[in-house]
């Protein structure tokens, strides 16, 4: 038995238990549909699709569908789970976060996750569904920015079910520290706050942990993000139209999609990301 065949049948032997956690429904998934694609084989000459499919034409996802209670759209969903950061994950398990608004929410970029954890800590409820859906279209435009989470977990709806609050055990904060400050230490910490976009609880909490919160980038870098994004999907339409008519060297193209989706990460990193504050 290979590895792969130990993990597909290590999956198939838990799975279907009752009571799994979401988390271990979706790295469940996740395992077994990556051996599955592994142990499919790559295609023949004649198949030039990508690699996931048996033999037959059928797609590994398909099959896995086929083989659980779960449809292929369903188990998608769960997978996409995988992308949460941890304390995210662990409010999916917990059950103050529905399943759908966190699938929304396996879009946002890591950072963004963060940030909007950072947030919920402070606010001490969850997103909705439809809060969750607004955060990844502002991800996807390159617009969710803190301030952006910090207004969007505000709103106010009618028709909103009542958000589901976190205890502060939950979060594991129950120690407060006041302390005073003369009105030019104030202000000046205000301005300082006010640079980053971030609330001064999570300024201070950055800084306890030993970053130095980055300034807020020019209007200018939303706009740059979105054009790079649009090149970096222009790009990946021309590899699978090259894929398909054999007119250009897939290997090549899709390795230069992969430079430009680097770049835009390490653009977003050397602007937004906090650094690390050097020891003394």
């Amino acid at each position: 038995m290979t590895a792969d065949e130990a993990v597909i049948l290590m999956v198939d032997s838990n799975i279907h238990w009752e009571n799994l956690l979401p988390s271990e429904k979706a790295f469940g998934y996740k395992m077994k549909l990556e051996a599955m694609k592994r142990t499919a084989g790559r295609p023949s000459k004649e198949n030039c699709d990508q690699l996931g499919h048996n033999y037959d034409g059928k797609k590994s996802i398909q099959i896995l569908a086929d083989d659980s209670t779960d449809s292929k759209s369903q188990i998608q969903r769960y997978i996409r789970l995988t992308e949460l950061i941890k304390p995210i994950l662990d409010l999916v398990d917990s059950r103050c976060i529905a399943f759908s608004p966190a699938v929304e929410l396996s879009y946002l970029a890591k950072e963004e996750q963060a940030g909007l954890w950072d947030i919920m800590q402070q606010v001490d409820y969850t997103p909705s569904l439809s809060q969750t859906v607004r955060m990844k279209k502002l991800s996807q435009e390159v617009k969710l920015s803190p301030e952006e989470i910090s207004a969007v977990m505000s709103e106010e709806k009618a028709n909103q079910k009542p958000q589901v609050r976190i205890s502060t055990e939950r979060l594991g904060k129950s120690i407060r520290i006041t302390f005073r400050l003369n009105s030019q230490e104030c202000q000046q910490f205000k301005n300082q706050v006010a640079k980053t976009g971030l609330s001064q609880e999570s300024y201070l909490r950055t800084m306890i942990n030993g970053y130095i919160p980055k300034e807020l980038p020019s209007p200018d870098y939303h706009a740059m993000m979105k054009e790079l994004r649009a090149i970096g999907n222009n790009l990946n339409q021309i590899a699978a139209r090259a894929n398909a008519t054999g007119h250009i060297d897939r290997t090549i193209f899709q390795a230069e999609a992969d430079r430009l989706r680097q770049a835009v990460l390490d653009i977003q990193a050397a602007v937004t990301l906090p650094e690390r504050r050097v020891k003394e």
